[in-house]
């Protein structure tokens, strides 16, 4: 099995699983005594679901106390719940003024929508983009659309018939910079996305959520 061999080249101290499939995986692997290392896993939705949930973990790392009542109706024992919160890079702690972000990005000083999908560019990315940019809005547009390249194609295609300013681009690294250099952010509900727009302090709108957690993230929010 090609985890299990990663396992023993790695040998690692702890398994942090940010992902409900690394998670049953682990719980495989422990359940048929492949493997002893501490599982914990960190659950980067706003709202728990079953997905998660699985024998032989750890530890359960949850956005905040809210979460605890959810995870034990779901048979999580209390010892294994930690309240720590959803982490988020230490690059996004750093401040970047509008102005540079914008000069950066090759970008006016303007009013500056962020649109993002997720690393897939899943959700209704493409109809937003085509209402905004043929707007009467004095705005300019960026797009993330991760690894979907039909999509990025897609908005590229659109951005040739408008006249305003846009930044397409796919999977990126530098969303630090990219909020820095937006005043509203336009995105599906994930948790991690959220997470780092509210370090940034990056109003936001919610859209096209995946039915379950995503929804009640967008109820809470």
């Amino acid at each position: 099995m090609k985890l299990k061999n990663l396992l023993e080249e790695m040998m690692p101290d702890v398994i942090l699983c940010t992902h409900p499939f690394a998670i049953e995986m682990m719980s495989i692997l422990k359940r048929k005594g492949k493997t002893n290392i501490p599982v914990a896993a960190i659950l980067t939705d706003y709202a728990p679901h079953p997905f998660w949930i699985h024998e032989y973990i750890d530890a359960y790392i949850i956005p905040n106390e809210d979460f605890i009542d959810d995870l034990l109706n779901l048979g999580v024992a209390k010892e294994n719940i930690y309240p720590i919160g959803i982490p988020v890079s230490s690059a996004f702690l750093t401040e970047i003024s509008k102005k540079e972000a914008r000069e950066i990005l090759q970008l006016e000083d303007k009013l500056t929508l962020l649109l993002m999908g997720g690393g897939l560019g899943i959700g209704n990315i493409k109809e937003i983009f085509e209402k905004l940019i043929f707007s009467n809005l004095d705005i300019q547009i960026i797009a993330v659309t991760g690894y979907n390249t039909i999509l990025k194609n897609q908005l590229l295609n659109l951005s040739l018939k408008s006249n305003k300013k846009t930044k397409i681009l796919g999977y990126t690294d530098k969303v630090n910079l990219l909020m820095s250099a937006s005043d509203l952010l336009i995105t599906k509900p994930g948790g991690l996305t959220i997470s780092e727009a509210l370090v940034k302090g990056l109003p936001l709108i919610l859209s096209n959520p995946i039915p379950g957690q995503e929804e009640k993230i967008q109820n809470i929010f």
